[in-house]
């Protein structure tokens, strides 16, 4: 049986490669050979370096012969667009009009996209460390690269660019999101629903708007927040555009905190776990402003909020995730935050 050519294409610089060595890092190369290494070790691999090996002409004369093409992870930013990614991109161009079976990670696919004439971004938000729930589409299911894989999975991540528009006739297999979320809280004039919140009574009130600007759809959800002695709990409603328009211009009155304006607009990045029944959130990139207020004040902090059912022993939980439990509410902090000045 005739053994598997595999070409491997690394994509860090010279110098980037021998600082890790340095340090007892091993590059990409090393890690993708070890790794294929426990599924086939009798693979013939050669390996190229498009930034700067010489001989690159003479492996893309001899393209044709390779089984498959493994192209790896960079520190690299394909908008950057120095010679050394120039020479890659063009390289990948040759590949892709070559080599029947390519398989891009990572950095890989940046040059990939952008060689078929798609565009990658910086993004708006990056993954540091775990990329959650990424889901695989219709498309995707009746691959063979994901075959026998659940529909939804976590997988190691470091990047901080994303793919924003596809080649012609590319495809989207699996994809994750990081929700945008953003509030708008109202108050009456003496700011009542937040005096009650900093002072503890109960029963109290939030009342917010909410929608997803990132989603197309961007449903209006009107919601109100009790907390009371016996618990707390939240009633949601969808609201046309209309109805949201008229409460900003008119307001909106509560039968405890009579005719209440709009005060605060919170916006955040929000990403969903699950733990057995535990439903986890956490909330970065918090941005508030004064309501009609061009000011913006951002807030360091990252917030994780665990939901789970009313029968779950509260120890269980503590025993799950040792963490401090504190009390925190988004609208209060922005208040104070505008306060201080």
């Amino acid at each position: 049986m005739k053994k598997l050519e595999i070409l491997i294409v690394e994509g860090n610089l010279k110098e980037e490669n021998q600082s890790f060595s340095q340090v007892g890092i091993q590059t990409h190369t090393e890690s993708l050979k070890e790794s294929l290494g426990n599924f086939n070790n009798e693979i013939i691999y050669d390996v190229i370096n498009p930034s700067s090996d010489e001989n690159l002409q003479k492996t893309t004369n001899n393209l044709e012969k390779y089984d498959g093409l493994i192209w790896g992870g960079s520190s690299l930013n394909i908008y950057n667009n120095t010679p050394e990614i120039r020479r890659q991109i063009e390289f990948m161009s040759e590949c892709q009009k070559r080599v029947k079976n390519i398989l891009a990670i990572c950095w890989g696919m940046q040059v990939a996209v952008t060689a078929a004439g798609g565009e990658v971004k910086k993004a708006n938000r990056s993954h540091i460390g775990i990329a959650n729930q990424i889901t695989i589409n219709k498309d995707g299911i009746n691959h063979s690269l994901y075959k026998n894989k659940i529909n939804k999975f976590n997988s190691p991540a470091f990047n901080f660019d994303e793919v924003v528009k596809l080649p012609h006739n590319g495809v989207c297999l699996a994809s994750n999101n990081i929700n945008s979320v953003q509030s708008l809280y109202f108050d009456n004039f003496y700011k009542q629903m937040y005096n009650d919140s900093v002072e503890g009574l109960a029963p109290r009130k939030k009342i917010r708007v909410r929608n997803y600007p990132k989603n197309l759809s961007n449903i209006f959800q009107f919601e109100t927040k009790i907390s009371s002695i016996e618990g707390r709990h939240k009633t949601t409603k969808k609201i046309s555009k209309e109805y949201f328009e008229k409460i900003l211009n008119n307001g909106y009155f509560d039968s405890k905190y009579g005719l209440c304006k709009p005060q605060l607009n919170v916006i955040y990045d929000r990403e969903y776990l699950k733990k057995e029944d535990i439903r986890i959130t956490i909330d970065t990139n918090i941005v508030y402003n004064v309501y009609n207020c061009l000011t913006k004040k951002k807030d360091a902090n990252v917030i994780v909020e665990l939901k789970t059912s009313k029968n779950k022993n509260v120890d269980d939980i503590f025993e799950q995730f040792p963490f401090q439990e504190i009390r925190f509410s988004k609208y209060c902090n922005g208040i104070e935050l505008f306060n201080k000045n």
